[in-house]
């Protein structure tokens, strides 16, 4: 990734990390799967997890767009259409 300029790397988390059900549910651990108590869970929680300023953030990119032809910013748009169709030349969805 620092070959490309890029800073930061995206990893998904620890398997046993914020588990509400299974084996690790009653448990408390980090996002690199390290055993760590509640106070710390809690502590960390809003570095690990969306907090609500996240969630909004999110909320705010994904504005509808439901005009023929066009395409949200937040969905890639498809290779090719259906039957082979132009991609955007015919509603997928009728609202």
């Amino acid at each position: 990734m620092q070959r490309a300029g890029v800073r930061f790397e995206l990893t998904l988390p620890h398997q046993r990390f914020n588990r509400k059900f299974g084996v690790y549910s009653t448990q408390r651990f980090s996002p690199q799967g390290e055993s760590v108590d509640e106070a710390i869970f809690n502590a960390k929680c809003n570095e690990w997890l969306p907090n609500p300023a996240d969630r909004a953030q999110i909320h705010a990119l994904m504005i509808p767009v439901r005009t023929r032809g066009k395409i949200a910013g937040w969905i890639a748009p498809p290779a090719r259409g259906i039957n082979s169709l132009p991609a955007l030349d015919f509603e997928y969805v009728r609202v």
